[in-house]
């Protein structure tokens, strides 16, 4: 297991933390290869301060190599022929300026935060329309609004992608 992780590290696949401790006798590592498998080590002793602060740098460095939206530079590239004026609230859709309902927006919005992330039904509902009474038809008819006006075949969408039973996602390679 441990030469599968340090080949996806060496390789550059979905970066991730990985924090390896020797405990209470269980050695599943010895010292020299703790640093190859993992990109951080504890050897005993540790105190529970130090696990905490080394998981947090961990989860720190995650979050640093995750790609960021910057809603604030006015535009999100999507891919080659779709683009969010985020000033405007609008899309650009091969060149054609097309208007979003502030929903529409909103959802959007939200599904680009978490590109890379399936979202499902029920945190959209939660986090977009913060109303009990939507449903997952309202959801549904609002992702097909959007395909319809940034999809070249709504049908086969090649941006927000469904995860049948589960929702939606924006993979990382829609938006090279």
């Amino acid at each position: 297991m441990e030469q599968e992780l340090q080949k996806q590290m060496e390789e550059g696949m979905d970066p991730f933390g990985i924090l390896i401790c020797d405990v209470n006798g269980l050695k599943l590592i010895n010292d020299t290869e703790g640093h190859k498998a993992g990109d951080d080590y504890i050897k005993k002793p540790y105190t529970l301060n130090i696990l905490l602060a080394k998981v947090k740098a961990t989860l720190a460095r995650y979050e640093k190599s995750k790609p960021s939206v910057n809603l604030a530079e006015g535009s999100v590239k999507l891919s080659d022929e779709v683009l969010i004026d985020t000033n405007a609230h609008k899309i650009i859709y091969k060149g054609e300026l097309k208007s979003l309902k502030a929903m529409e927006y909103k959802l959007l919005i939200y599904l680009v935060q978490n590109t890379g992330r399936v979202v499902t039904k029920d945190e959209l509902l939660r986090e977009v329309w913060d109303d009990e009474f939507v449903g997952e038809g309202t959801l549904a008819v609002h992702i097909r609004h959007l395909r319809e006006k940034m999809e070249a075949d709504p049908k086969d969408p090649k941006i927000i992608k469904t995860v049948w039973g589960v929702g939606y996602i924006i993979e990382e390679k829609a938006k090279e």
